[in-house]
């Protein structure tokens, strides 16, 4: 019924690049053709709409409520209040009423931040918006939307728990987003321009890190770990991370090549630092996998060189230059190397990210290798906190990769959790 009413409107609407629902709905209207958001199910559903039903294909299809006035209203909603990471530090005191506290606040700050989300996924092109896994992923958020939304008032200690063990599911129903938004993208790349679609994708990622961050904080208060201070290490030894990624990255080039190049420390200095774990061991994986693979690349037949590491620091930041002899990047492909989906892996290429070597909850949170979400991604890890990842290619040589990472406890009031 869908196709039949949209045939004669849709390829108007795709020439023009219409939002997908606010511009593409009050002219499907207007035209007297059944949208999207009215069309009434093919079968009537028995259950929710889940981001897996949309992506197969043997199911009846049934229509999600792309314009929904709860999303609007939630969006235009603004705390005055900004909240940092000394805030969330703040609260790891645990007394019951700062752990009441932060709950209540989560519970009004999740819907808008997911809502503006949702309002992003809404202005993507017609047929971008149509690719399955962005469809997945805009049912994913608006679940969560939903369940966060319907969850009662926070006011007693029962509620405050039951509110937690939502927020476990939904870290937990999220956990493909990046490799769905990834796939997505290779899809849809000749349906949008690059800087229309690096410019949502950065949104979404950054926007995710920060929601991320909130729920880990929250879920923090009932098992605080030695060691850390919520969801941050403190004191971490970067060196020591370094060698742990660092040997999963060799696994990856021995499976490849059959060979690894050795890691060489040039100079380690450091003071106590205070991070997340998961973003430092990504931004890490996805350089030193892109440093070993250029040298296996580069030097197929003849002895590998060194992949060289230097880690200094202060009481401020902890900054960190890996430097290889792969062959470097030709010039003009360097100013694409932070796009979204723009890769030098063939597609035949079997090397797997970095995600699927990482352990903990963050393995399943990102795509293979070859979709081109390596460096962009490593990037907004680093930037996220005021610090910075640089590529400098030195073309038919190699690359200095240059990490700076900002230590999050020194004023942490100036590190807002965007």
């Amino acid at each position: 019924q869908f196709h039949r009413g949209m045939k004669q409107r849709l390829s108007l609407l795709l020439r023009q690049g219409t939002g997908w629902c606010r511009a593409g709905l009050p002219q499907l209207r207007a035209a007297g053709t059944r949208s999207m958001a009215t069309c009434p199910p093919l079968s009537q559903p028995t259950g929710a709409v889940t981001a897996t039903s949309f992506l197969d294909h043997t199911k009846p299809m049934y229509p999600l409520e792309f314009y929904d006035t709860a999303v609007d209203a939630a969006a235009k909603e603004r705390d005055s209040f900004i909240v940092t990471v000394g805030h969330m530090f703040s609260h790891l005191e645990k007394s019951p009423s700062q752990v009441l506290a932060s709950a209540q606040y989560l519970r009004k700050e999740l819907p808008q931040r997911l809502a503006r989300r949702l309002q992003d996924f809404q202005r993507l092109p017609f047929i971008v918006g149509c690719n399955p896994h962005f469809r997945a992923v805009y049912a994913t958020y608006m679940d969560a939307f939903r369940k966060v939304s319907a969850h009662p008032e926070i006011k007693t200690r029962e509620q405050e728990l039951n509110f937690k063990e939502l927020l476990i599911s939904l870290i937990d129903d999220h956990s493909v987003v990046v490799e769905r938004l990834a796939t997505a993208c290779c899809e849809c790349r000749t349906k949008i321009s690059a800087d229309q679609m690096d410019s949502f994708l950065s949104r979404t990622i950054t926007s995710r890190i920060g929601i991320r961050l909130l729920v880990e904080q929250q879920i923090a208060l009932h098992d605080q770990r030695p060691g850390f201070i919520g969801a941050f290490q403190t004191n971490i030894k970067v060196k020591e991370h370094v060698l742990r990624v660092a040997a999963q990255a060799r696994k990856l080039c021995h499976t490849r090549y059959g060979r690894s190049p050795e890691l060489r420390f040039l100079h380690v200095e450091q003071h106590p630092f205070t991070f997340l774990p998961q973003h430092l061991d990504y931004v890490l994986i996805e350089v030193l996998k892109n440093a070993f693979r250029a040298t296996c690349d580069k030097h197929r037949n003849g002895p590998l060189p060194p992949v060289d590491v230097l880690i200094t620091g202060t009481e401020d930041d902890v900054s960190l230059r890996v430097a290889d002899r792969g062959g470097g990047i030709r010039k003009e492909l360097l100013p694409r190397i932070f796009e979204f989906s723009f890769t030098t892996v063939d597609e035949d290429d079997d090397v797997r990210s970095g995600f699927d070597m990482l352990s903990g909850d963050e393995q399943r949170d990102g795509p293979v290798a070859g979709l081109g979400f390596g460096l962009p991604m490593a990037r907004a890890y680093a930037e996220y906190f005021g610090g910075s990842l640089q590529v400098h290619s030195i073309n038919g040589y190699g690359c200095d990769v240059h990490i700076n990472l900002r230590n999050v406890q020194q004023s942490p009031y100036n590190f807002p959790v965007k």
